[in-house]
């Protein structure tokens, strides 16, 4: 595997959060419709397609790597201070 700097780390870090925050804003959307708070599950439709471009826009720029596209794609996430309670 490619050797990754500094740069290609937080890359790599930005795009797991636009996953994350893909997840994320799905399940709470799905809950705000559960719920029948339709602005919520609006607001977090809008919040995932933009989770969904940054990733899109991340890896654009992690092809531009010299070579590194798979190494910061496939960067284990660190793990978190506290376990998620899902």
């Amino acid at each position: 595997m490619a050797t990754l700097t500094q740069l290609d780390e937080k890359l790599a870090e930005v795009l797991g959060l636009a996953q994350a925050a893909q997840k994320a804003t799905d399940k709470v959307g799905r809950l705000a419709k559960d719920e029948d708070v339709s602005e919520l599950a609006t607001l977090m439709q809008q919040m995932g397609d933009e989770a969904a471009e940054l990733e899109r826009r991340c890896t654009e720029v992690a092809g531009t790597r010299d070579g590194k596209k798979t190494a910061i794609r496939t960067r284990p996430a660190r793990p978190s201070p506290r376990s998620p309670t899902s």
